[in-house]
């Protein structure tokens, strides 16, 4: 997919590094909590960009700041880091910033996808408070979750549609087959006809997911809705299921 590239904020240790790609007049940087919201806090200005790159220190540790960009040639440009800063957290990512069909931007801030929220410390916890997530959407079954719950951040409520629908038997399966370690499975997988038969396990699995899915379709409905229109995708490693729900968002 095609992003926008005017800023790029990368993450260095307790600092930020913002690039200008494109030739700005008096270019300022300025961070916000509240990108896109008239009636939120003001930006808060950091310094002038001179040049094209500036090194910021974090300007809201614990928090994720979002980069504005003022200049006199050009409107505003918003600006995040793409990765989110909870490493137990697998691909745990903001889908703002890329460009659609129409020429429009998708506003940082608002989508959300990754892995299940386990395995978090009291400082996960906090963080994830403070990302304005409204609805969480768990795309695993019953036996997942159960294995892994979700903490569910403040002010969010959850909406749990498997998108993968497996019969009792399935499940049985999936939870007999889960105990073996990776290197046991990677060792299956080395027999081609384990390999063949698991190509067209998947195969089969993405044909049907996109279609007359409850848990896609709940997706959608959640966007027609201001107030829940923060979303977070998730299955359980942020890959699959939660791949082809980002996708079709």
């Amino acid at each position: 997919m095609n992003r926008d590239t005017r800023v790029v904020v990368t993450r260095i240790a307790s600092r930020f590094d913002v690039l200008l790609t494109v030739p700005l007049v008096n270019p300022k940087l300025y961070f916000t909590l509240t990108p896109y919201t008239a009636d939120g806090e003001a930006p808060v200005f950091l310094c002038d960009i001179r040049g094209n790159e500036v090194i910021a220190t974090d300007p809201a540790p614990g928090k994720r700041p979002y980069f504005i960009v003022k200049s006199d040639n050009a409107s505003d440009i918003v600006a995040a880091t793409r990765l989110i800063d909870v490493p137990v957290v697998e691909n745990f990512r903001d889908q703002g910033g890329y460009l659609t069909a129409s020429g429009q931007i998708v506003k940082w801030g608002r989508f959300f996808r990754g892995g299940a929220f386990t395995r978090l410390d009291n400082s996960d916890r906090a963080y994830l408070d403070t990302l304005g997530l409204r609805l969480i959407l768990d795309y695993r079954d019953d036996s997942e979750r159960a294995a892994q719950p979700d903490y569910i951040p403040d002010g969010a409520t959850a909406q749990i549609i498997p998108a993968i629908r497996r019969t009792a038997e399935e499940i049985e399966e999936f939870n007999r087959t889960a105990v073996y370690s990776m290197e046991e499975r990677l060792q299956q997988m080395c027999e081609p006809g384990v390999a063949d038969e698991e190509y067209e396990k998947f195969k089969d699995i993405y044909r049907s997911l996109p279609f007359t899915n409850p848990a896609y379709q709940g997706m959608f409905d959640s966007l027609d809705c201001e107030e829940t229109a923060h979303i977070y995708q998730h299955c359980s490693a942020g890959k699959d299921r939660t791949g082809v729900g980002c996708a079709m968002l």
